[in-house]
């Protein structure tokens, strides 16, 4: 089957799945799943275009390994030092590597079609029937986030892989990464009063991050800046003035190491 074709058949396949996945469903349950969902496509295929590639059941087991992988970004999340991914249409992949900080992975997507049926995937696969203009949705499993924007140029992504070791409550405390309003919920207390308050009042703080999300978005748009240009810049300059080689462990500042 040529690339084409089997991306149709992905999309068609996928259609079938909107709003049976979840995040956290066990692979032998996604592998029925996805198999169901193939053999009705096939069912319906009267002229037999799809149909006639799967003459044993070894093809239909390689094609739902193939649907249910990431494609060309596979390797990619699948690698552990990979931080971040930034696809920015059908530009070069770029990715932020904790060895190697922010770098291009001349990896891109061939035409439109392989790209949007990579966002179809990350779509069905967390759960949901779809999105409109802008989503931010969790990756299968929780290994991450994704934000998706879609713009005139073409659909901007953003993917942040769960870290394996995650910043703390105390950890954004002590950096002086959260708002006064958001610190008063967890100042003063210990490490086991912060995670006990962040459960009980978890309405509460969720409202307060809000309204620091609400007057950041506020404020980009009065000033017109592209936070996510803004963002993937300032991880460009993080990464020349925070060497990996030279700052990873370590709690200095760039002009100290």
């Amino acid at each position: 089957m040529n690339k084409v074709s089997n991306l149709e058949l992905q999309s068609l396949v996928l259609a079938r799945l909107k709003g049976k996945m979840a995040l956290l469903l066990p692979d032998e349950e996604r592998r029925a799943l996805a198999a169901y969902a193939l053999e009705d496509v096939l069912k319906t295929d009267s002229v037999g275009e799809f149909r006639r590639e799967f003459p044993t059941a070894s093809e239909k087991t390689r094609f739902i390994e193939g649907l249910l992988s990431y494609g060309l970004l596979e390797e990619i999340l699948c690698d552990p030092e990979v931080e971040d991914v930034v696809i920015n249409a059908l530009k070069p992949i770029y990715i932020h590597h904790a060895q190697k900080g922010f770098i291009c992975t001349h990896k891109k997507f061939s035409f439109r079609r392989e790209l949007d049926v990579f966002i179809e995937k990350l779509v069905v696969f967390s759960g949901r029937h779809g999105y409109n203009k802008i989503a931010n949705i969790e990756l299968a499993n929780l290994a991450g986030r994704v934000n998706i924007v879609d713009t005139p140029l073409g659909p901007q992504l953003t993917i942040t892989k769960a870290k394996v070791d995650p910043l703390s409550i105390i950890d954004l405390i002590k950096s002086g990464s959260m708002s006064y309003e958001v610190l008063e919920h967890f100042q003063w207390k210990s490490p086991q009063e912060v995670i006990e308050h962040g459960k009980n009042c978890k309405d509460e703080i969720a409202e307060e991050l809000a309204d620091v999300a609400i007057y950041l978005f506020e404020l980009a748009d009065n000033l017109d800046v592209d936070l996510r240009k803004s963002i993937v810049n300032k991880m460009k300059k993080n990464a020349k003035k925070y060497p990996v080689e030279k700052a990873k462990g370590k709690n200095m500042k760039y002009n100290q190491l």
